[in-house]
């Protein structure tokens, strides 16, 4: 499955080489499984593509 949940974070709270946390409270479609896969997109102003970083499999 893809894209069954997503969560933002405004670009103007980031600052570049700093660590973010995001919480984010999983659908019930995706709380009762064992684990997801997970990746950041990074959207730029100006350009249409994002970003991806490598796929990360959280274990719930």
């Amino acid at each position: 499955m893809n894209n069954e949940a997503s969560v933002s974070e405004a670009g103007d709270s980031v600052s570049f080489g700093d660590p973010i946390d995001i919480e984010y409270n999983l659908p019930d479609n995706l709380s009762g499984r064992d684990y997801v896969f997970a990746r950041i997109g990074l959207k730029v102003d100006g350009i249409p593509e994002l970003l991806f970083s490598q796929v990360y499999k959280i274990n719930l």
